[in-house]
């Protein structure tokens, strides 16, 4: 008789764990689902108002909030999207002040493995920094991506690394470098159909 009260109470107690799990799945799916949908949400408005209306700094504490759910939930390209719309607001307004600090520290928590991720965010930084004219820095982040790039064989954001580099060696006086990181570039990029090839600091475009 024991023996049989005893299997019950394991059973019962077997039964209500598991009802207990399935109910904190569950419960995590949907606060998973809304947070994204929310942060999507914001992205997307933001993005929207950025060639329509001015941005201010709401736009970029959401933007900011947005990036830190993604980061959450490990939806690392979205992370990316909320970096370049910071970008393309300090962009838009010719003064980086409100988004180049945001859009580090958000980098920062980007984690190594996302190669990709990581080393197009670190571009946008370098770009921001030859812009204010600290091309010392932008120069250095640059030259930091050449081996990501050449290990994901992204021919193209490759081939503006070395056109970029290749620019400031000219502001530097550096004509022996310039010439042979605008040699590079042209090689990589010249049959490229979404790229032309300018003699001015490159735009960022998204590809």
């Amino acid at each position: 008789m024991n023996i049989l009260i005893n299997k019950l109470k394991v059973s019962y107690l077997y039964t209500r764990l598991l009802t207990f799990f399935i109910f904190l799945s569950l419960t995590q799916t949907s606060t998973l689902q809304h947070d994204t949908i929310k942060a999507n949400q914001i992205l997307e408005n933001v993005k929207n108002k950025i060639d329509n209306l001015p941005n201010d700094k709401t736009d970029v504490q959401q933007l900011e909030r947005a990036a830190n759910t993604f980061i959450k939930y490990n939806e690392y390209q979205k992370v990316y999207d909320c970096i370049y719309a910071l970008y393309r607001i300090g962009s838009k307004q010719n003064d980086y002040k409100n988004v180049l600090t945001k859009i580090m520290e958000i980098t920062l928590r980007v984690p190594s493995s996302f190669v990709k991720i990581k080393a197009d965010a670190e571009f946008i930084i370098g770009y921001i920094f030859v812009e204010q004219g600290d091309i010392h820095f932008g120069l250095s982040k640059y030259q930091n991506l050449l081996k990501p790039y050449e290990g994901l064989k992204d021919t193209i954001k490759l081939g503006k690394v070395y056109l970029n580099t290749g620019i400031i060696s000219i502001t530097l006086r550096d004509y022996k470098t310039a010439i042979l990181r605008l040699e590079k570039a042209v090689s990589l990029l010249q049959n490229q159909d979404k790229f032309i090839v300018k003699p001015t600091y490159l735009r960022i475009k998204k590809i």
